[in-house]
């Protein structure tokens, strides 16, 4: 085994744990060490075996954008528990627990204009140790929004009080007793709408300038004016 390559030996896991016919398939980074084009090429192979064999993965892995890509519901994990369990849309683009929104506001950006609207949230302090969690919600320690509350209680995995009644993707199971619905990266499209930052007006703005120097006379085009004296000269 040790002659194969990773990708060779992703593959041969995934023939094991077929083998017995599964409905479900724990899969634990099953991408991490894989070079980017191996990384693709394993993703889709699991894609064409769960359309195939009706297969369900448990999927785990730390890369978002993986993640998004195979997964129908997320959820979302901090020393071992569930803090935010929803839909990948839910999760991704509506996300109501503070953790959730730190996670996918370190998400690197490669657009350099979208980097300018997202809000990047920087956590303080160290990850306390998953054998000696603090008391009530685990992630207060490192939580901006922490309150004594907080302390004393353990936050339920469910639907937000301020959510109950909304008809909105943030309305999904969050163990967070200030849940909020927070936005990190601004959605698709935003940019367009924005002036002096590549957007439309900026970009009609450009070309009517264009199209002004288009119809200004050339060099060729002036009037030169009557031939100099002999012995001066012209700037040009």
């Amino acid at each position: 085994p040790h002659q194969f390559s990773g990708g060779q030996r992703q593959r041969i896991g995934i023939a094991r744990g077929l083998a017995l016919n599964p409905e479900i398939i724990v899969a634990d980074e099953p991408v991490s060490a894989l070079d980017v084009s191996v990384q693709a090429q394993v993703v889709n192979l699991l894609d064409r075996l769960q359309a195939e064999f009706n297969l369900s993965y448990v999927f785990i892995a730390h890369d978002l954008s993986i993640v998004r890509h195979i997964s129908d519901r997320v959820g979302v994990m901090y020393l071992g528990r569930f803090v935010e369990i929803g839909t990948d849309a839910e999760i991704y683009d509506h996300p109501t627990h503070p953790y959730t929104q730190a996670l996918l506001s370190a998400v690197p950006v490669p657009d350099p204009a979208a980097r300018e609207f997202r809000e990047r949230i920087i956590l303080h302090g160290d990850v306390p140790s998953p054998a000696n969690p603090p008391s009530g919600c685990r992630f207060r320690t490192r939580c901006w929004k922490a309150q004594k509350r907080c302390e004393l209680e353990v936050p339920l995995l469910a639907v937000p009080a301020a959510f109950l009644d909304a008809d909105s993707p943030a309305r999904h199971a969050s163990a967070c007793h200030f849940a909020e619905e927070k936005r990190v990266v601004p959605p698709e499209g935003t940019l367009d709408a924005v002036p002096g930052e590549g957007g439309q007006e900026d970009a009609a703005g450009r070309a009517a300038e264009a199209a002004q120097a288009t119809e200004r006379p050339g060099p060729a085009d002036r009037d030169e004016g009557p031939p100099p004296p002999s012995g001066s000269s012209r700037a040009v």
